[in-house]
């Protein structure tokens, strides 16, 4: 009796010093935002100019200068345009960035399904080692048999179910759970302005741009909330792109950007929190659209507010 007693509490120890399951962040390919490069996307086809009309008596008329590109990404400019920009137009009290993101598990852990059947291993091997000395030690006593085979497995069974069911109440994860079927929520919770480039790498903890220009551009960091369900280690990805906000109006061109999320193996339910920096385009109101895609299907879409585009698109140097 005092060995199938030892062997409970020892049962009931392991289930208690089981160690919780690792949470691990949702990986976001942080350094891909802060990169300056844009996504590459179709080019329309440009429209053809037509020929100038020559001026009445046969003279040349004076080429019109080309337009500037109304919807351009600043880093894909020329360097000395943007030297100039930088230069002649810039702002000199740029924000500051507060917080930084991440991500939590909401949902149940790793599987523990392989902890009762330890449990049993153990508190068998215990009885059954506490059986086999009381048999050897214990002086035979007149007109006592010592327990028989059947009592020792009935003994057995009956304290690994015991633990086996305190596992399954009072530990996460111990049995069998069905994963919750894939949904996602994507949601633009706020948008903090004027934030450079450099600013933005060092609350991310990643390298900023090489270029000094690229470290001093401004644009707004737009915060992201991801709820994500039933996509346990699977990857998506987030894609966004500006657009005018006006009716009808078409992506502006070489805004694109497209980075991997890697959703961990820690949970089923899990929540992120992610910052995107955002450059200003040369509109005087612009939106951004984001996309979370898996195998290239849309399966969210969210959207910020009108926001203003006509802004210094540069912090002022030293």
């Amino acid at each position: 009796m005092r060995a199938a007693l030892s062997a409970l509490v020892i049962g009931v120890a392991l289930v208690a010093a089981a160690p919780a399951a690792a949470q691990e962040a949702v990986e976001v390919d942080q350094e891909a935002i802060v990169a300056p490069v844009a996504e590459d996307t179709p080019t329309p086809e440009p429209t053809p100019t037509p020929e100038p009309t020559p001026p009445p008596g046969g003279g040349q008329s004076t080429p019109e200068p080309p337009a500037a590109d109304a919807g351009n990404n600043a880093a894909m400019q020329a360097r000395p345009v943007r030297q100039r920009e930088a230069r002649e137009h810039c702002i000199a009290n740029p924000s500051r960035l507060l917080a930084m993101g991440g991500s939590e598990d909401l949902g149940s852990g790793r599987s523990w399904a392989w902890l009762p059947f330890l449990i049993a291993a153990v508190c068998a091997a215990l009885v059954a080692g506490a059986y086999t000395l009381r048999r050897r030690s214990a002086p035979a006593q007149a007109g006592k048999a010592p327990p028989s085979l059947l009592e020792v497995v009935a003994t057995i069974v009956a304290i690994c179910a015991g633990v086996a069911g305190l596992a399954a109440q009072f530990v996460p994860g111990v049995g069998v759970e069905d994963a919750p079927a894939p949904a996602a929520a994507m949601e633009v919770r706020t948008v903090n302005a004027r934030i450079t480039r450099e600013q933005f790498a060092d609350r991310l903890r990643v390298a900023a741009p090489r270029s000094a220009l690229d470290r001093r551009e401004v644009g707004n960091v737009v915060w992201l909330q991801l709820e994500l369900a039933g996509y346990r280690g699977r990857r998506l990805d987030l894609q966004w792109g500006s657009y005018e906000t006006k009716p009808g109006a078409p992506l502006v061109a070489a805004t694109t950007h497209r980075i991997p999320v890697e959703v961990s193996d820690a949970s089923d339910e899990q929540t992120l929190f992610q910052p995107v920096w955002v450059g200003y385009p040369s509109l005087k109101r612009f939106h951004v659209q984001f996309r979370l895609l898996e195998h290239g299907q849309v399966r969210e879409i969210a959207s910020t507010g009108p926001m203003r585009g006509d802004l210094a698109r540069y912090a002022c140097g030293d």
